[in-house]
């Protein structure tokens, strides 16, 4: 489904909220050796000197002069004074890509004796947009070290930094000691938007550590968790990087169909994006299975974006329980695209459930711009219930944008009661419902 600029915004400031449980993996073994392998105490890991120094030359032109590696003291750790400098330097910079490379490569350097000196740079440190990126990278990686007490800074982040904040924070506790973060979510329960977004932390950082005990986690929220369906696209978009088998494997083995409906959808909609037809051949050996209806309808939105045609005919070769779906999602876009074509291929259709569909995804935003139309189109619904719901779709985008003269064509619409009160009554945004909107779905 398509994003607004604000999505894309809010994606960006969720990324940076998360980075910070991505940068760095825990390793089974302990490094051995001082000389040839310096260990980040902040993480428990261990990075090998060379990549080190590979990448720290990467941030300048000379390793001797620039980048992280000019900190470290004879252990190959970075004192508390030394950080303190390093992070000015790192903030300092002005090339975007310098800076924020060389503030990665010291919060895997964080430990608990130079965390207070690294935060106190950070909040000399002029404010803004990109700040807010880097505390939140900042409390990630302190929530390796000090859950409680990266959570405890996160509350003093502006704006929304402190729910990306804590959110990362729980992120990076998670990732190391998921038993503890998980409590501290469940004691310190918030509501809304930030409920679901510490939620979305411990999943994140579950992922990174212990994939299984992430889908343990995911399934052992209530069914009525707010965001569950966002929560599990957090987790299938990590199944993802193990290929499409691998994650359909892992959809397949949710313990209920409203979990294993919200896990192919979020695939089905990140694999239509990359290549909608290999996604539809995918996709249709689940089609007749109850949870993959949705799935369904994000390839054909995807597909008919790119060809609209193909999309339809694919849509009129799916099993019957998901047809209709698609083919509402397929005419929703081709009415953007070429609605001249799409209304010639309506009229060619014989009467059916699903050419049913097919209006009222035809009509869902035509009316946007047509209302009449659109309402002429919504009539020749034969089946009662879908056709209400078309004409109460087309009427509240007409009441938005006129609301004198649809509520004039309200009046002798006879539509039933609770029909007008929806189009009439703005609805309330409930928390849930907004972060699906920010997530673009």
């Amino acid at each position: 489904m398509k994003s607004s600029v604000s999505h894309l915004i809010w994606l960006v400031v969720a990324g940076g909220a998360f980075g910070a449980g991505w940068f760095l993996r825990p390793t089974p073994q302990p490094a051995t050796s001082a000389d040839s392998t310096i260990t980040s105490r902040a993480a428990g890991i261990s990075v090998d000197a060379s990549a080190k120094s590979d990448a720290t030359a990467a941030v300048g032109s000379s390793s001797n002069e620039t980048g992280v590696q000019k900190y470290f003291d004879g252990n190959g750790v970075i004192k508390s004074k030394d950080m303190g400098q390093a992070m000015r330097d790192a903030l300092k910079e002005s090339d975007p890509l310098k800076s924020n490379l060389l503030f990665t490569q010291l919060m895997s350097e964080l430990t608990p004796e130079n965390v207070d000196a690294a935060l106190d740079a950070l909040r000399e440190a002029p404010q803004g947009f990109e700040m807010w990126q880097k505390m939140a990278l900042f409390a990630g990686a302190w929530g390796k070290i000090d859950g409680p007490a990266a959570l405890e800074y996160a509350k003093e982040l502006p704006g929304p930094g402190r729910m990306f904040g804590s959110a990362s924070a729980l992120s990076g506790w998670a990732a190391v000691d998921p038993d503890a973060a998980i409590a501290w979510a469940d004691e310190n329960q918030s509501d809304g938007r930030e409920s679901i977004m510490a939620k979305a932390g411990i999943l994140r950082g579950l992922t990174i550590s212990d994939p299984a005990r992430a889908t343990e986690y995911l399934q052992s929220l209530p069914a009525d968790t707010e965001g569950l369906d966002q929560l599990v696209s957090t987790v299938a978009n990590e199944q993802m990087k193990q290929g499409m088998s691998a994650a359909t494997t892992w959809a397949t083995s949710l313990s209920t169909d409203a979990l294993k409906q919200d896990a192919f959808e979020q695939l089905g909609n990140e694999y239509a994006r990359q290549d909608p037809v290999k996604a539809a051949s995918w996709i249709e050996a689940f089609a007749d299975q109850p949870y993959t209806s949705k799935a369904v309808e994000e390839v054909a939105d995807e597909w008919a974006e790119v060809d609209p045609g193909a999309a339809v005919d694919w849509a009129a070769r799916l099993p019957e329980a998901t047809q209709a779906t698609a083919m509402e999602s397929a005419f929703q876009e081709w009415e953007e695209s070429d609605a001249e074509s799409a209304s010639a291929y309506l009229q060619g259709m014989e009467s059916s459930p699903t050419k049913d569909a097919a209006i009222a995804g035809f009509v869902s935003d035509l009316g946007k711009e047509q209302p009449a139309a659109a309402i002429e189109w919504a009539n020749t619904i034969e089946n009662e219930t879908t056709r209400m719901e078309a004409l109460t779709d087309v009427a509240s985008d007409w009441f938005k944008a006129d609301p004198e003269a649809a509520g004039a064509w309200i009046e002798t619409s006879g539509l039933p009661v609770e029909s007008v009160q929806k189009i009439t009554t703005p609805q309330n945004n409930n928390p849930a419902e907004m972060f699906r909107r920010m997530m673009g779905r």
